[in-house]
């Protein structure tokens, strides 16, 4: 398992980048109502942006199914993401151990409705904990 990055910021910019590599892999299909989930061994397997990270810095085969608890050192921080994702950065600041009021919650277009508005509104929300010094 690698290390995930110190800085939420570092975190979600990690994660967003995961998650458009696991676009291009024929192996993957984005349901954010997934994290790492297969039907069969065969796949696809479908992944969330949490399941992303399970699947490129985690070391999760498309063929396994994988949830945050199976990852204890990182458990808060992938549930953290479900949160982000749908525009909460408070449970991120909380397991990066920060104030969790320091960035107050918004609303986020769906990524199945509004891929690019989605991930517009990821990166506005990774810029907020850069300017904040996260």
């Amino acid at each position: 398992m690698k290390t995930l990055p110190k800085t939420p910021s570092k975190f979600i910019s990690m994660a967003l980048k995961d998650l458009r590599k696991i676009e291009k892999d024929e192996r993957y299909i984005v349901d954010m109502g997934n994290w790492h989930y297969t039907r069969n061994s065969r796949g696809p397997c479908y992944v969330c942006l949490a399941g992303a990270v399970m699947a490129r810095e985690l070391g999760s085969d498309p063929g396994e199914w994988r949830v945050p608890g199976n990852f204890p050192r990182v458990t808060t921080k992938l549930w953290a993401l479900d949160y982000l994702r749908r525009g909460d950065p408070q449970p991120l600041l909380k397991a990066y151990g920060q104030d969790p009021g320091a960035i107050r919650p918004r609303r986020v277009p769906e990524y199945r409705m509004d891929r690019k508005g989605w991930f517009e509104a990821m990166e506005a929300l990774m810029e907020e904990f850069r300017g904040i010094g996260l």
